[in-house]
């Protein structure tokens, strides 16, 4: 026999199917409006601005909240109420946070997953140059750093300068005297001359070819030279200028064969603040005649810039293979040289 459903058995069932579909949507808006689903840190009345690299229509927050945690680009999200438009970022409050900015109907909120966003300068998310680091936000004052200046995919650890004149020092060649004893030289003729920042058995010289090869793959427009000698006393701390001047000096210090023309002293160069040498104030008496001349005509080739920075006839030098001169006298033979204290240091860097 056939069993024919009356009117009331239709009712009751749509009225069952009715509740039982009520209730699935209470119990999920209760999972998406809990504390324990809801990121802790959202802010009413606030957004993210340009970073968003993806923007929806969505009736509800909770489906942005879930479009941002399954998509591993989104590290936080804006939900415009007014337009129910949910916005996607790349970016964080933290990461962009002059970005960061009043919006009324509007919540932001970081991603549920908890992801977070690297920081240039870690092993996971290598820099280019020091001066990467620092305009990407990401310095923690002077120090070490992970950078691939080639892009190899092998970072390496150089040190960086985030103190003087602002910042984004890369480190080329740093000898901090470990004893009075003079230390063997290593040669380098590649970039990767500034993972040897550390090193204290050995004074590290920089060819040529290495700051060009520096410059080719990480780009600098100015140098550092810094020493500082406990005999001496006092500091040479001077940058190149980003003038033609400066540039000259770059050319000549990243010529990787024999050089052969010594660029102009006097308009190259700025004196810093911790600068108190003698040898800053006579740039017209630089070269081996007073001449006005960076090097010296002794030493001209891929060496030059340890073997003989500048001096003033001798009297006043910035050199650290034979004679380690800072300020001091450049004598004729090494014998005469005055030896090194313990933590008298010399310091090479480009930005």
């Amino acid at each position: 026999m056939e069993l024919k459903p009356s009117l009331n058995d239709i009712v009751a069932f749509v009225l069952l199917v009715t509740v039982i579909v009520m209730e699935v949507q209470i119990s999920s808006q209760q999972h998406f409006f809990s504390s324990d689903y809801y990121p802790e840190e959202n802010s009413n009345g606030y957004a993210l601005k340009n970073s968003a690299y993806k923007s929806f229509s969505t009736a509800s927050y909770a489906t942005c909240l879930l479009a941002c945690e399954a998509d591993m680009t989104c590290m936080s999200l804006n939900f415009l109420m007014s337009t129910s438009t949910c916005d996607l970022n790349t970016q964080t409050k933290e990461s962009t946070p002059r970005y960061f900015i009043e919006r009324h109907n509007s919540i932001y909120s970081i991603n549920p997953s908890g992801r977070i966003i690297l920081k240039k300068g870690t092993k996971d998310k290598p820099a280019k140059s020091c001066l990467d680091v620092l305009n990407s936000g990401a310095s923690a004052g002077t120090g070490e750093y992970w950078l691939d200046p080639a892009n190899t995919g092998s970072p390496i650890q150089a040190y960086c300068d985030m103190t003087t004149d602002g910042g984004g020092w890369t480190v080329v060649s740093k000898l901090v005297q470990p004893s009075n004893t003079a230390l063997p030289v290593l040669k380098s003729s590649t970039y990767e001359v500034i993972k040897e920042y550390n090193r204290t058995d050995v004074k590290v010289k920089a060819s040529g070819a290495a700051m060009l090869d520096i410059k080719d793959k990480m780009g600098f427009h100015q140098i550092h030279f810094y020493c500082h000698k406990k005999s001496v006393g006092r500091v040479v701390s001077i940058m190149t200028k980003k003038n033609n001047a400066g540039q000259a000096v770059i050319s000549f210090f990243t010529e990787p064969g024999v050089a052969s023309v010594r660029p102009a002293a006097c308009g190259s160069f700025d004196r810093l603040p911790d600068d108190t040498s003698i040898l800053s104030k006579k740039c017209s008496e630089w070269g081996d005649t007073s001449n006005d001349e960076w090097g010296t005509s002794c030493c001209m080739g891929p060496y030059r810039m340890a073997n003989m920075v500048c001096h003033t006839s001798r009297k006043h030098g910035f050199e650290f293979e034979d004679y380690y001169s800072c300020d001091n006298e450049v004598p004729d033979d090494t014998s005469n040289a005055v030896p090194p204290d313990v933590n008298d240091t010399w310091q090479i860097s480009v930005r």
